[in-house]
């Protein structure tokens, strides 16, 4: 079974075959759309099997969205036994961070930072403010501040001061999917 939530368009999936006499050696995997393994199947995989084991990748990306994946193998007396139903999510679409820009140059060594923070089913409710030296988010931040959003936004400041210099903010918050949504 596939993790019943991925980032990944293309995952892949594997079982156990039947390998006593008369077994057909060829599982079919049937992929359907939403939460149950009925109707006609968006995607029809043919595997071969290694002994008593089978496994698959699907070629083309799924679109996010709910599925069910389900493996069937028949024999040379038409009996076809099915795997139990596997439901999963797909989910390839970060949280919809923001940062609002602040003023720039700056007299202020404790700038405040703020922006929206992605609240959609899945978004974890955890903001992170890295703050990098210099122009760029190349290397590790020098300073890093973890921010729980109320609703759809988020603000935090950079205490203790920041001494004089050129500085990158960077906003960035996951989903339970894996992706990372990062504004500059």
């Amino acid at each position: 079974p596939v993790a019943p939530l991925t980032n990944d368009p293309t995952p892949s999936f594997s079982g156990s075959a039947g390998v006593a006499s008369g077994d057909i050696a060829s599982v079919t995997l049937k992929i359907y759309s939403g939460g149950s393994a009925s109707g006609i199947p968006l995607r029809e995989l043919e595997v071969t099997p290694s002994g008593a084991t089978w496994s698959a990748g699907l070629a083309e990306g799924l679109n996010d969205g709910t599925y069910t994946a389900q493996a069937e193998q028949s024999d040379n007396a038409a009996n076809t036994t099915k795997s139990t139903a596997s439901t999963f999510t797909v989910d390839t679409t970060p949280p919809g961070v923001s940062l609002t820009p602040i003023t720039s140059p700056t007299n202020n060594p404790t700038p405040s930072f703020g922006g929206g923070a992605g609240n959609a089913s899945g978004d974890i409710a955890s903001v992170t403010l890295n703050i990098y030296s210099g122009e760029g988010v190349s290397g590790s931040p020098i300073r890093t501040v973890h921010v729980t959003p109320t609703g759809a936004t988020w603000s935090a400041g950079t205490a203790p001061p920041l001494s004089e210099g050129t500085y990158t903010a960077q906003a960035e918050q996951a989903d339970k999917a894996g992706n990372i949504g990062r504004r500059a």
